[in-house]
């Protein structure tokens, strides 16, 4: 059975090893306060399954791969776009460092915007409607039900 690349690892790794240093960390003799334990628990679990899932997944990929391509036929060997890493990379860089600044739903939506273009989705009602509707879940969720405070910036909507 042909193995998987250690690109395919770093991520759900690097992911699962930092939400069980924090879940250890939250659950250690430092007293914490209570509600950080009770929201890092479901989370935790859910990292665990989603990386438990992930890697089986891409193991039972490999085994279809297997079956379905001929010996000779190299398996895995798509391309990988670096420009379009790179870029990723950067555009998240730049929208954390301006969220403070700029504010949650305002750069939240340029962001998201800059994003379906950049991976090449040319809807304007796409481009409009998904980043709309998804702020406002993470706007609703975060503010209202779970009282966490969102960056305001400069402009202090909302």
């Amino acid at each position: 059975m042909p193995k998987l690349k250690k690109v395919d690892w770093i991520v759900p790794a690097i992911l699962l090893a930092y939400g069980c240093f924090y879940y250890f960390y939250q659950l250690g003799p430092i007293s914490h306060v209570e509600s950080n334990i009770l929201l890092i628990k479901p989370v935790f679990y859910l990292l665990v399954l989603a990386t438990v899932t992930y890697i089986g997944l891409q193991i039972f990929n490999i085994a279809i791969k297997k079956k379905t391509v001929s010996d000779d036929a190299p398996v895995g060997d798509e391309p990988i776009h670096f420009s379009r890493t790179i870029g990723f990379a950067i555009s998240t860089i730049i929208y954390v460092f301006l969220l403070e600044y700029i504010g949650f739903i305002i750069m939240t939506f340029l962001y998201m915007v800059y994003l379906m273009l950049f991976l090449g989705v040319r809807s304007y009602k796409v481009l409009i409607f998904v980043p709309i509707i998804i702020i406002f879940l993470l706007y609703v969720s975060s503010e209202l039900w779970l009282n966490i405070r969102l960056p305001k910036g400069v402009f202090n909507i909302f």
